[in-house]
């Protein structure tokens, strides 16, 4: 059961965190905003057998940061999840899903607290909703 003492502020923070441990597939692409503002993006690897590629975009000091990162770099990234839309040239609205990273760290320098917080998270999540069902 989880710990009664988590507040909405908590729980509401849980309903749009996203964390992913992957590899880039390319360097990243950095840029700066008619303002002055850093974006970086670039897309990550996440499984072998089957993988699923998610686009990242981070902002500021991060995007700074993970401009340093090569092809086949591991990170592990977290953040919220967005999703853009378009209508294509066709007409047909198409979606695409993101990650907005707050956060993005080498996966070879993360902190054995950093892992931890990632499964309490997990573990947590299924003690909130049920254990994962395949």
């Amino acid at each position: 059961m989880p710990d009664e003492k988590l507040n909405n502020t908590h729980l509401s923070d849980l309903r749009n965190n996203a964390s992913i441990i992957g590899t880039l597939i390319r360097g990243p692409q950095i840029k700066q905003t008619k303002t002055g503002k850093l974006v970086c993006s670039f897309v990550i690897k996440n499984g072998t057998m089957d993988p699923t590629y998610v686009p990242i975009t981070t902002w500021g000091q991060e995007a700074q940061k993970c401009s340093d990162f090569k092809e086949g770099t591991a990170v592990y990234v977290n953040g919220r999840l967005k999703t853009n839309s378009w209508k294509g040239v066709d007409g047909i609205r198409i979606s695409k899903l993101q990650i907005v990273a707050t956060k993005v760290e080498l996966y070879s320098k993360l902190k054995e607290e950093e892992i931890d917080k990632v499964a309490n998270s997990i573990k947590f999540k299924e003690e909130l909703n049920g254990p994962r069902k395949n």
